[in-house]
């Protein structure tokens, strides 16, 4: 069965997060990934 594009994308916690943060304005990757506490923004901090 099929999944529709929508389950696929809200499967996700972080991938619903980041189409939240997105939705009013556009958002630099450094401030996304602080948002949503990644590891991978202590990368940007170096």
């Amino acid at each position: 069965m099929k999944k529709s594009l929508l389950d696929v994308i809200f499967a996700s916690d972080k991938r619903k997060k980041v189409l939240l943060l997105l939705q009013d304005s556009p958002q630099e990757m450094e401030t996304l990934l602080e948002l949503l506490d990644t590891r991978r923004h202590h990368y940007f901090l170096r």
